[in-house]
């Protein structure tokens, strides 16, 4: 197992240099990160945050420029939780590997492809759920619907069984805490490291059945099987919670816009 990040010291010049950055703290950052986002977008877009450990950027243009130079910046730092959690893949690479294992998978998320062999079974998806509760009349956005519904639909995409339901989101929670562990507590880092191990040796049993969505894309390339099932990890977890949260997010930007 890696051993814990300790970030280097730095001395008093760099968050004078900081001053905004410096007086951010994680307790504000994990109950609402926004008005510290916006501050630092108004005077230090790019700013060192002493509580946390590292840079933070906070505008978009400089964001995009640091994601396509991947000649002077590095997605694989020793302080990165993603890595440390889910260890080496396409996101956590630079350059040529990051290419190599992000090739077989673009196929398979392209517009078209998700549009022509993805939607339906979504749709089934929503359906499914929404009867679920309909007899009810009301049920908890995000436990009934939000939450479930990215998990089923890359279960459909992985071609994994439902009954994996429960185990995805027990591991998913544990991965979600690691990689958002920056006050570096050893006991989340250790469950999001188990849930990732736990994840990695399930897929690689998947892949020796007779049929998968995937393997036919993956089949034909040079990944090995970890390669395949790090690579899945970070497709299967990232599009549970981006959709989660955008489902939730929109629907509460709906009912709390002005009349």
């Amino acid at each position: 197992m890696k051993q814990p990040f300790t970030p280097a010291p730095i001395g008093p010049a760099r968050a004078a240099q900081f001053p905004v950055g410096a007086a951010v703290t994680l307790a504000e950052l994990h109950a609402d990160p926004y008005p510290a986002y916006a501050r630092l977008r108004a005077a230090e877009p790019v700013s060192w945050i002493p509580a946390a450990g590292m840079w933070m950027i906070t505008r978009a243009d400089l964001g995009r420029a640091v994601l396509l130079d991947d000649a002077a910046f590095t997605v694989g730092f020793d302080g990165s939780t993603v890595c440390d959690i889910l260890g080496l893949h396409m996101m956590t690479l630079d350059g040529p590997a990051a290419r190599t294992e992000k090739a077989p998978f673009r196929a398979s998320f392209t517009g078209s492809h998700v549009r022509a062999t993805l939607a339906p079974a979504m749709i089934a998806r929503v359906t499914q759920l929404i009867d679920g509760f309909r007899a009810t009349g009301r049920a908890d956005l995000r436990h009934d619907f939000a939450a479930r519904l990215p998990i089923l639909v890359m279960l459909d995409l992985f071609g994994l069984d439902d009954a994996l339901e429960p185990d995805l989101r027990r591991w998913f929670n544990a991965l979600e805490a690691g990689i958002g562990n920056i006050a570096q507590d050893s006991d989340i880092r250790v469950r999001g490291q188990r849930a990732a191990d736990e994840f990695r040796t399930m897929i690689i049993a998947a892949l020796a059945r007779p049929k998968a969505a995937l393997r036919a894309d993956l089949a034909q390339s040079d990944l090995t099987n970890d390669q395949i099932a790090r690579n899945g990890s970070l497709v299967f977890f990232g599009g549970i919670s981006t959709v989660e949260a955008l489902i939730l997010n929109a629907l509460h930007a709906l009912a709390t816009v002005d009349a």
